[in-house]
């Protein structure tokens, strides 16, 4: 075993050697010179000569003033070498050295604080090890470093019945310890804690236990939509005999906010209990309190379409928030504003105008509250991706990564990613983000995940994979509010079956031909038995727009229907797929012989292709307007007898006219069956012709192959 390989070379090192060794596995990867020497008490000269040999045996890498080891693997085996009583009395050394003498770590002071807990607790010094790593949980968490601040934090609670925690409040660890793992995405962990508070003594029946249950509602939210709901109406009956207060107006807030994805309710329920919140802030003088619930009555208002009275409700928490001098919440405001205008009222231009302010904020002041950076990013993501600016959207996703991003928001960041690469065609790249996704994203990342793999298996040319993901989404139990966002996946399926059934005869271009009229079919009906609530469009696009793009795709087979490619293009918000439909629209142009309109149209999408670095689809374009011989600039049309076609396309072509089937195809080119099969999909589907006769009578005409079709 490579483990056993390297013990024996550790076991061949001078004494001294092995004893630095030793020492540097405890301190861990990254090691200073100084704090080697200050651990192990060795001379300057004896030391370097220690040091030198453990590098020249492969063991450690010399990089600036620093070291460290060339493999965790050899750091590891080092580590395990230790007698319990040396790794503790190591362990101990190395916290006093650095309390004592932090300059010496190779980190920053917040890492150094950390790395002090982390010695104290190896040393098993209960006292010390509490203390430090409760500093260490603040410190992490003052930096936004929400994954390091709830690991310190859970050492904390751990440690909580052997330490003495003094003045500290159980319950409020616990609930810091909540509110880290819900900004680190670690929505799970963060209810465990809350639900311990409970237990702890925070079922008091009174305020506390209103509060408690209103933040656990708002961790649950995102992956147990029932259990938030029931902790969010407990919540509320808990503080209905209260006067005004924040956790009134706070709880009730919440409760609003956890009906408007309640299936059962009328899409109208969060309104009353939105208002009563605001007014129990009002009420107590609570004016921070008064902003938040402003806001959320803003976002129930556009969830329902009454976008205007959302928008004054906004505007009344931004008065609020001017007043109050609160940089923070008028971001919040601006924040909300931009969903509201986005994805509620889809007021475009209104929306991209609050985006460049929320943009201008984050580059200039973003750093001052990460986690509000984070969610800022995430949605200027969105908005740039479906303004077709990709450029833009790599700028969105550095500032989210910035930080780090765990949990549901390392989800996030690879659905905003995993898009931006299928629209630029890169789509090996968007499957592994895609898969990423997958091993990361709760329930409620459905409506993001399936979509966007459709797309991507569909341009692949993965049927069967296409349809797989529609029956596992068809399938997922989801809120009847947000049930027709199953069309998002229902369109790459349309498609693929079209494509395929343009690349078939007989009796199986029929079988595609009904798989896709099926699943139109099941599109509409979700459209028409689970509407979506004015303001509860949620995608890039909306249910209503990808039935659209449905039907437009399957008139490709059943005859050329501009029209039906201009209506999508006229309902359609998002670049890419104003693009995509121009595309088909000058298609269904040519089939009509109206080569100056499809000429126009091509132009257009083409410039568009290139502006967003749409590469894939660009190159769609532009084998399109060869095939056609219509001009693009820097795009060369096709001479006669070639039309777009690869070589071994026509050396396919003049098989398929003579009857070969894709078998004999592939034995006569030394190819698979798989790649032949595929060479006459792309052929059958460049060429739209509907006959092996009229195929070769047209290689014929073409001068392609020379062939007797009599």
């Amino acid at each position: 075993m490579v483990s056993e390989v390297i013990a024996a070379r550790l076991a061949g090192l001078p004494g001294a050697t092995r004893e630095v060794v030793a020492t540097a596995a405890i301190i861990g990867q990254d090691l200073s010179h100084e704090l080697l020497a200050s651990l192990t008490g060795l001379t300057h000269d004896d030391l370097v000569r220690a040091l030198r040999s453990a590098v020249d045996h492969h063991v450690l890498v010399a990089y600036g003033d620093r070291y460290r080891f060339r493999h965790a693997l050899v750091r590891e085996v080092a580590e395990q070498q230790l007698l319990p009583a040396e790794r503790t009395e190591l362990h101990r050394r190395a916290a006093e050295v650095l309390t004592d003498q932090p300059q010496l770590g190779t980190a920053g002071a917040e890492q150094i604080v950390a790395e002090v807990a982390r010695h104290w607790h190896e040393a098993g010094e209960v006292e010390r090890a509490f203390a430090s790593s409760f500093d260490a949980a603040e410190q992490a968490q003052r930096t936004a470093a929400y994954g390091a601040a709830l690991a310190h934090y859970e050492r904390v609670l751990a440690l909580w019945d052997a330490a003495d925690p003094g003045d500290r409040d159980h319950i409020e660890v616990l609930r810091a310890a909540a509110g880290c793992a819900e900004d680190a995405g670690e929505l799970h962990r963060g209810a465990q804690h809350l639900r311990k508070a409970l237990e702890v003594g925070g079922a008091d029946g009174g305020e506390l236990e209103a509060d408690l249950r209103r933040q656990l509602a708002g961790v649950l939210s995102a992956i147990d939509r029932e259990g938030a709901l029931e902790e969010a109406e407990r919540a509320r009956d808990l503080v209905g005999d209260l006067g005004p207060s924040a956790i009134r107006a706070r709880a009730l807030a919440v409760y609003a906010q956890e009906l408007i994805l309640d299936p059962a309710r009328a899409p109208d329920a969060a309104i009353a209990p939105a208002r009563e919140a605001v007014a129990a802030a009002r009420a107590a003088g609570e004016r921070e309190v008064e902003a938040d619930v402003l806001i959320g009555l803003a976002r129930a208002l556009g969830w329902i379409g009454e976008f205007d009275e959302s928008l004054a409700a906004l505007d009344q928490a931004r008065v609020v928030a001017d007043e109050l001098g609160d940089d923070l919440r008028q971001v919040r405001v601006a924040r909300a504003r931009f969903v509201v205008l986005f994805v509620c009222a889809r007021r475009e231009d209104e929306a991209q105008s609050v985006a460049a302010e929320l943009a201008s904020w984050l580059q200039s002041d973003g750093h001052r509250w990460l986690r509000e950076a984070r969610h800022v990013a995430e949605w200027l993501g969105y908005a740039y991706l479906r303004a077709g600016d990709l450029e833009r959207v790599e700028e969105a996703l550095d500032s989210m990564a910035e930080g780090g991003l765990e949990g549901i928001y390392l989800a996030l960041y690879y659905h905003v990613r995993g898009t931006m690469y299928w629209m630029r065609g890169r789509l090996s790249e968007a499957s592994a983000d895609v898969q990423r996704m997958r091993e990361l994203a709760a329930a409620r990342f459905q409506h993001d995940q399936y979509p966007l793999e459709a797309q991507i298996a569909a341009e692949q040319g993965r049927l069967a994979d296409v349809r797989e993901l529609a029956a596992q989404y068809l399938a997922a139990q989801v809120d009847s509010s947000v049930e027709a966002m199953k069309t998002g996946v229902l369109l790459p399926l349309v498609r693929s079956e079209v494509d395929h059934a343009l690349a078939s005869r007989g009796g199986v271009r029929e079988e595609h031909e009904r798989s896709a009229k099926q699943t139109l079919s099941r599109m509409r009906e979700l459209v028409d038995r689970f509407p979506p609530p004015p303001g509860g469009a949620v995608q890039l696009e909306t249910p209503s727009t990808w039935v659209l793009l449905a039907e437009a795709e399957l008139s490709r087979l059943v005859g050329p229907d501009p029209d039906r490619w201009r209506a999508s293009l006229d309902a359609v918000d998002g670049t890419y797929w104003r693009t995509y439909a121009r595309l088909r629209l000058a298609e269904a142009l040519l089939a009509g012989d109206e080569r100056d309109a499809a000429a126009e149209e091509l132009l257009a999408a083409h410039s568009q292709a290139q502006q967003m670095g749409a590469d894939g689809l660009r190159e769609d374009i532009e084998a399109l307007a060869r095939r056609a011989r219509l001009h693009l600039p820097g795009v060369r049309a096709e001479a006669p007898g070639d039309l777009g076609l690869t070589s071994r396309e026509r050396e396919v072509l003049g098989l398929v006219a003579l009857g070969c089937s894709n078998v004999e195809i592939g034995a006569r080119l030394f190819i698979s069956r798989k790649t032949a099969s595929v060479h006459v999909s792309n052929l059958l589907t460049k060429t739209g012709r509907d006959s092996r006769a009229d195929l070769a009578a047209w290689a014929v005409r073409e001068g392609i192959v020379d062939l007797d079709v009599s």
